[in-house]
C-alpha cells in the first residue's frame, strides 16, 4: 500500500514509530499531537541523503545523521506516523 502525502503528493511517505520520533527529538509532540512539519534539516538527519559525497560533508561539518531503523522499528503498542521525506509533513496513521 502506498501512501502520498497530503501536502506535496509526494510518493516518500514512510511509516515511523512514535515513541522512537519523541526519544530522538526529547519531545512528545509525536504522541500527543495529530499531524506537524519537520524542517529539511531534520528530514536530512533521519534519512541521510543518498549522495555520499553529500554525506562526507555533512559529516566534516559535524551535522548529525541517524540510523533509519531507530525511528522506522514499530512496536505493536506505538502510534505510527506517516511521515513524509520530501516536505516533512507527518500526521498519526489512522489504523
Amino acid at each position: 500500500m502506498m501512501q502520498t502525502c497530503q501536502l506535496c503528493k509526494s510518493k516518500k511517505v514512510t511509516a515511523c514509530g512514535a515513541r522512537r520520533l519523541n526519544s530522538l527529538f526529547k519531545t512528545s509532540d509525536f504522541t500527543h499531537s495529530h499531524h506537524g512539519k519537520l524542517s529539511s534539516g531534520l528530514i536530512r538527519a533521519i534519512f541521510p541523503l543518498a549522495d555520499t559525497m553529500m554525506r562526507n560533508i555533512e559529516q566534516l561539518l559535524g551535522i548529525p545523521t541517524f540510523k533509519h531503523a531507530m525511528v522506522t522499528d514499530i512496536s505493536p503498542s506505538d502510534d505510527i506516523i506517516l511521515l513524509c521525506r520530501a516536505c516533512g509533513l507527518w500526521c498519526k496513521s489512522q489504523h
